[in-house]
């Protein structure tokens, strides 16, 4: 029998915690493409370079999940499923 409580070590990361909305998302889902606004194709460098060195934490919410399901192209959503993996790490906001 344990002689201490042993608990899930749950808490918030060393790091900044970097929130998008779904729409900034899918304007990243776009610079990966090379169809989104000026200047987003270098936000999209800068986030997935962050995120890769563990300098920063975009984490994902229930918010997402529920907005993407207005999504009805299904390639879209694929290219926005793909970037918010790639910068979430699959992170998630305890909902």
């Amino acid at each position: 029998m344990a002689t201490s409580l042993v608990g899930a070590q749950v808490g918030r990361p060393r790091v900044p915690l970097v929130y998008l909305d779904l729409n900034h998302f899918i304007l990243l889902a776009r610079a990966r493409k090379g169809t989104a606004p000026e200047g987003y194709a270098n936000l999209l460098s800068a986030a997935l370079g962050a995120a890769s060195e563990g300098r920063v934490v975009f984490p994902l919410s229930g918010e997402h999940l529920q907005e993407m399901y207005e999504i009805t192209d299904p390639r879209q959503r694929a290219d926005v499923a793909d970037v918010m993996e790639t910068l979430s790490g699959f992170v998630a906001l305890p909902t």
